[in-house]
């Protein structure tokens, strides 16, 4: 994989295969992109090249495979040729995500509950989360041009029906009216039906929709359009979310 040029991909990042390991996953939850703060580092602690040190990193980056140095005086001449052994870093990086202490579980830690009533988890390999582009980018992607946004996601879905059919997955999770709209917006991902459903959001009532579908291979889909990492709830508007959430699945 080679990152797309002009469009924002961060910096001394590679790409996100998956979080956890696909060849092993019953089910898959589904973005768009990984956050930059996979890689990125914003504090004093950060190397010269704006990464996380190598005590903290989450995922495999270009420190990692050698191809960018952590001296501010050498000079970074190497290619982007990751070679076997740098290919095979970033898969053991991605495979074994959700078994390091450094995994962004302020992140992942709402889906991991959602995941809780169909009996699988990230953190033993029966679910995975897949992003529609494997690349990280700075700004985040709602900030990106429409024509960077299109060409960031711009043949990607090859790849992700190749692991869906490379794998046991049997059911996609789409979080967020973003991530619907990018997934049924290709070919072979078709839209079914839409239940709408209200939570309470900071005192006021809210509408959002479950949905679902069917993908490439038979595989399953269902969804929703709030964003759970967006969320603006007090503790029990939240819980009111996901035990909706828990029920629609269940």
């Amino acid at each position: 994989m080679s990152p797309p040029t002009e469009c924002g991909v961060l910096s001394g990042s590679t790409p996100v295969v998956s979080f956890g390991d696909f060849t092993k996953s019953r089910v898959a939850t589904i973005g768009i992109n990984p956050s930059l703060a996979e890689f990125s580092d914003k504090s004093k602690n950060a190397t010269c090249n704006g990464l996380f040190p190598a005590d903290k990193k989450r995922l495999t980056d270009l420190e990692t495979v050698g191809i960018l140095s952590t001296d501010p005086l050498d000079d970074d001449t190497a290619q982007y040729d990751l070679g076997e052994k740098g290919a095979e870093q970033i898969w053991a990086g991605c495979r074994d995500y959700f078994l390091s202490p450094n995994a962004y579980w302020k992140w992942f830690g709402d889906l991991e509950v959602v995941l809780e009533p169909l009996s699988v988890s990230y953190k033993d390999s029966t679910a995975c989360h897949l992003d529609l582009s494997p690349w990280a980018t700075d700004p985040v992607f709602s900030e990106l041009t429409q024509t960077q946004q299109k060409n960031l996601l711009l043949g990607e879905a090859d790849f992700l029906r190749w692991q869906i059919a490379k794998s046991p997955i049997e059911l996609l999770l789409l979080n967020g009216a973003q991530t619907k709209e990018s997934v049924f917006s290709l070919s072979d991902f078709h839209f079914g039906t839409v239940t709408e459903f209200s939570y309470t959001s900071g005192g006021a009532s809210r509408t959002s929709e479950f949905f679902s579908g069917w993908g490439p291979s038979g595989v399953q889909i269902r969804g929703w359009t709030v964003n759970l990492q967006a969320l603006q709830v007090t503790n029990d508007e939240k819980q009111g979310v996901f035990e909706q959430l828990r029920n629609f699945l269940s």
